[in-house]
């Protein structure tokens, strides 16, 4: 004869929050059994060097994602301007400017002349 296992349960059942993230800025929360934003602030300044096609969207989703975007640089300045002004940014006229505004830097160039 085999001996049964004893089963210990508690007295109230133990409420545990399991939160799943992903990159999207989405969590699901199994408890609530929704899915809602999440959002941390990072403390790190993320500076870009080349904000065009790829570089800017880049930007857009690290901003979404709550980190901040300290400084952008472009050889093309409008283009620049444009982009720090929807992220609320500077548009560093020099690179100088974004290596001191900056605690990381991106670069998202074509070649070394860019």
């Amino acid at each position: 004869m085999t001996p049964h296992p004893i089963l210990i349960t508690p007295a109230r059942p133990v409420k545990r929050k399991l939160r799943i993230l992903n990159f999207s800025g989405m969590r699901y929360d199994r408890h609530e059994k929704r899915f809602s934003t999440f959002k941390t602030y990072m403390s790190e300044k993320i500076g870009f060097v080349g904000v065009g096609r790829m570089g800017s969207n880049m930007a857009r989703r690290l901003k979404e994602s709550g980190y901040a975007i300290s400084a952008v640089y472009d050889t093309n300045g409008a283009m620049a301007q444009a982009v720090a002004l929807e992220l609320g940014s500077i548009a560093a006229e020099q690179l100088e400017q974004v290596t001191r505004l900056s605690d990381v830097i991106i670069t998202v160039v074509t070649d070394d002349a860019a």
